[in-house]
C-alpha cells in the first residue's frame, strides 16, 4: 500500500483465515523446461509470502482441454484453502464464463498468457512482453541476416503469446522482404517432439533453396528446430526463438549450433511474479492495472559464449534483471533466493545469494552492482 511504513509491515491476515493457505495453478499444457522451471519458482515464492502458515501451491493441468481447464477452474475456487487462482494459457471463449462466476465470487484470478480481454474486469491478465521479446529477436536476425533472405517459421497460432508474436514477424518478413518458404503451423499439438521434428524436416528438405533462418517463438519450438535442422545437415541455416533456461542455454552453446538469439527472463523468477501478484490481488491491494507486461531481455549465442555462460544461475549471475528485480513486489514478501556457484578471484569456489544482503557478487573479475541486487521495497514505499 502506498506510503506505508516498511518497519510495520506484516503479512495480511487473510492468510491467518484458512487452515492451509492455498494458491491454486491451473495450466493448460506444461510441455517444455520453460514451465518446469516456472513452477520451481512459483513454489519457492509461495514458500516465502507467509512464515508463520505457508501457503502451499496446487498444480493441475487440463493437457490443452479448455473444458477439462473450465472444471479445474471451479474446483480450485470451491476448494476451502484457496487464497487465490493462477490459470496458465486456455481460450477466452471457452474460460470466461467460470472465470466472471469465480471472480464475482471474490477469488481472485491472475491469468497469464490468455487473451482474456472480454473476461471479468476484475480478473488480472499479465504476459510477457511479447512484441518486444519478438522485436528484439528479429532485430538481431536482421542484424545478423540481413534483408531479402528465405526463411522458415515453425509456431502454434492457438496460443494467445504466440499470437502476439506472430504479429511483429508479419511486419518484419514484409518489412525485409523475407521470403517465407515454408510454415509449420499448429507446432505445439503435434504427438511428440519427434514428429514435430519430422514436420519441420520435411518442411526444409521440401524447400527449393537454402532457407538463411527460422523463427521458432517457443523455447520448445525452438529445441525441436535446432534437432531437426541437425538431422538435415543444414549447417548453413540459423535459428532465432524464444526464452531462456538451462536446456536452452545447453542447446544455444553447444558447437555449431544454429541458435543465434532468444529473448526471455528466468522462467523461474515469472514463476515467482505471477505467485505475488495473486497473493498481492488476494491482500486487497492495488497490482497497478489488471493488464500487466513482465519485461524481458535479449539474450544472444555470442553473448552466452564470450562470458562461458552454462546454466541460468551463471546467467542471472552476469545480468540480475533476468530475475525481475523489484517486479511486482510487496513488504511483506521476501524475494526467492539463487544459490549460485561461481569462482571467485582467488580461483576457489563459493556460493552467493542473491539477496539485499550482498553488496556485490563476483563473476570472475566482474562485480555486480548493489543497487542492481536491492528489493523494490527498499527503494519505494510499497505495498
Amino acid at each position: 500500500m502506498q506510503g506505508e511504513d516498511n518497519t510495520t509491515c506484516t503479512t495480511p491476515a487473510l492468510f491467518d483465515n484458512v487452515e492451509q493457505p492455498t494458491i491454486h495453478i491451473v495450466m493448460s499444457i506444461t510441455t517444455g523446461d520453460f514451465f518446469t522451471q516456472l513452477l520451481e519458482g512459483a513454489k519457492l515464492q509461495a514458500a516465502k509470502i507467509d512464515s508463520k502458515n505457508e501457503v502451499q501451491v496446487a498444480i493441475s493441468q487440463s493437457d490443452g482441454d479448455d473444458d477439462v481447464m473450465a472444471k479445474l477452474i471451479l474446483d480450485a475456487a470451491t476448494d476451502p484453502n484457496s487464497v487465490g487462482i493462477l490459470t496458465v494459457d486456455g481460450h477466452a471463449d471457452t474460460l470466461c464464463d467460470v472465470i466472471n462466476k469465480v471472480t464475482n465470487d471474490t477469488v481472485p484470478v491472475v491469468s497469464f498468457d490468455f487473451n482474456g480481454a472480454k473476461c471479468s474486469d476484475s480478473q488480472i491478465l499479465t504476459k510477457q512482453n511479447d512484441s518486444h521479446l519478438a522485436q528484439s529477436v528479429l532485430n538481431q536476425a536482421l542484424l545478423n541476416q540481413g534483408m531479402n533472405r528465405n526463411v522458415g517459421y515453425v509456431n502454434d497460432l492457438n496460443y494467445a503469446p504466440l499470437l502476439n508474436r506472430n504479429k511483429v514477424w508479419e511486419e518484419m518478413k514484409a518489412a525485409n522482404d523475407w521470403n517465407e518458404l515454408f510454415f509449420v503451423d499448429n507446432a505445439a499439438n503435434y504427438s511428440s517432439a519427434e514428429a514435430l521434428q519430422k514436420a519441420i524436416d520435411t518442411a526444409i528438405t521440401n524447400s527449393e533453396v537454402e532457407v538463411d533462418f527460422i523463427y521458432a517463438p517457443w523455447d520448445y519450438l525452438s529445441v525441436n528446430t535446432v534437432k531437426a535442422l541437425q538431422a538435415t545437415s543444414s549447417n548453413g541455416t540459423a535459428v532465432y526463438g524464444a526464452d531462456i533456461n538451462n536446456d536452452d542455454i545447453q542447446v544455444m552453446t553447444k558447437p555449431d549450433s544454429p541458435w543465434k538469439a532468444t529473448a526471455g527472463v528466468d522462467p523461474r523468477a515469472i514463476g515467482a511474479a505471477l505467485v505475488r501478484m495473486v497473493a498481492i490481488s488476494a491482500s486487497g491491494n492495488d497490482l497497478g492495472g489488471d493488464d500487466i507486461e513482465i519485461p524481458v531481455e535479449l539474450v544472444t549465442q555470442e553473448f552466452l559464449l564470450d562470458n562461458n555462460v552454462t546454466n541460468m544461475d551463471e546467467l542471472v549471475l552476469i545480468d540480475p534483471e533476468l530475475t525481475l528485480l523489484g517486479f511486482m513486489q510487496a513488504c511483506w514478501i521476501d524475494s526467492i533466493e539463487y544459490d549460485i556457484t561461481a569462482n571467485d578471484q582467488d580461483g576457489s569456489d563459493s556460493t552467493h545469494e542473491a539477496s539485499s544482503s550482498d553488496a556485490g557478487i563476483f563473476m570472475g573479475n566482474k562485480m555486480v552492482p548493489l543497487l542492481l541486487l536491492i528489493p523494490f521495497t527498499a527503494l519505494v514505499s510499497s505495498w
